[in-house]
């Protein structure tokens, strides 16, 4: 006979496998659909996590911490929506994150495993209808010149980060014993392809840094870290991604050189403050241009920390943030967990993903934490 936590654990990694999908296939693959409609998409995908909320109450007859806390950032938020509107933007990544993150049971086993196949299934399946011309791909020159194809999805690094998001699940999967060598040869020829491909810089650097820590899992593993030494490592990339950019002088020699090692973002997120500046509380923040001789280039903010700052306010953003960091303070933490979680922290600097649970499974910090259970 089943146990209530068995039942629930089976039914939550179901449903979040198909609203992964759905988020996934909404939002970056190369099909014909307008901004409404994806935020319909998502809309529906929010509440689906809200009808797995309910479905735990009524199983478990309670209603823990973090789902009060979740509860409440969410109240806030509708609060903040109703008072200024257009003014803020409904960032559904950032929601799901906040809704989801409490609804991981500690003691589901089999989590991280459905991830994997699950990803997996899905990347191949996208890039075989693209391949069959069931699905349209596009042609992306990088900086270097080469050209990527996007093989079905949005962007050449869309396809990039799916592929980051699957290296990510599988060394999260060897956080207790350590990675066999086949699976570290076939991650490293897994990786290998996907940039041959997709010349997705910045997720084969962070893809090289995850074999890395699954060579040497086992003496990361042992060293344990506390839950504010974890906090420290989070508000030091957090503000890094917010202060490097806002101090940046494009007169500055050595600010150049940083700034195309961040690949632009620094000289983008300036732009950015420039415009609109840090504010108490949300605003609208349009998207920014260049108007050339011959066209017009499109300004992106990719700084994840950056944009949410900008848009949600200094108040909505703290609270956020305090959100996460009482999370993380629930606990002590493997050395291996705190430096993958310092990776997918430094991605969100880079890509504009926001606090994506589908992409970045990291980010349910008490499901990772150290509590003597085996998860």
């Amino acid at each position: 006979m089943f146990s209530k936590e068995k039942i629930y654990n089976n039914i939550f990694n179901i449903l979040f496998v198909i609203l992964m999908f759905a988020y996934f296939l909404f939002n970056y693959v190369n099909i014909d659909l307008n901004t409404v409609t994806r935020m319909k998409v998502n809309m529906l995908i929010l509440l689906g996590f809200l009808s797995i909320f309910i479905f735990r109450l009524s199983i478990f007859k309670r209603i823990s911490k973090i789902n009060l806390l979740s509860i409440s950032i969410l109240s806030l938020f509708i609060i903040f929506k109703a008072i200024f509107k257009d003014n803020l933007p409904v960032e559904y990544s950032v929601l799901i994150f906040i809704l989801s993150i409490g609804l991981l049971n500690e003691n589901n086993i089999h989590f991280i495993r459905y991830l994997i196949i699950s990803k997996v299934i899905f990347l191949f399946f996208i890039m075989l209808l693209s391949q069959l011309g069931y699905i349209n791909q596009s042609e992306f020159i990088k900086q270097d010149y080469s050209i990527a194809l996007s093989y079905g999805f949005i962007h050449s690094n869309t396809l990039g980060i799916i592929g980051l998001s699957i290296i990510l699940d599988l060394s999260l999967l060897y956080r207790y014993n350590r990675a066999p060598k086949h699976i570290i040869l076939l991650s490293i020829i897994f990786i290998c392809y996907m940039y041959f491909i997709s010349k997705a810089r910045t997720s084969l650097l962070l893809e090289i840094g995850l074999i890395i820590a699954m060579i040497l899992n086992m003496r990361l593993i042992k060293i344990r870290c506390s839950g504010v030494l974890l906090v420290t490592i989070s508000l030091l990339i957090i503000l890094m991604g917010i202060i490097l950019p806002y101090y940046f002088d494009s007169n500055s020699e050595l600010w150049n050189k940083l700034n195309i090692l961040f690949n632009q973002r620094l000289f983008l997120g300036n732009l950015y403050i420039d415009n609109y500046g840090i504010t108490f509380f949300p605003k609208a923040i349009p998207q920014l241009f260049l108007q050339r001789e011959y066209d017009v280039i499109m300004y992106y903010n990719d700084n994840t920390f950056l944009a949410l700052l900008l848009s949600s306010g200094l108040f909505l953003f703290s609270a956020i943030l305090c959100f996460i960091f009482y999370q993380q303070l629930n606990g002590q933490y493997s050395l291996y967990y705190v430096f993958i979680l310092s990776l997918t922290l430094i991605s969100m600097i880079f890509e504009s993903s926001g606090y994506n649970v589908f992409l970045f499974t990291s980010l349910f910090f008490r499901y990772f934490a150290i509590n003597g259970k085996r998860s």
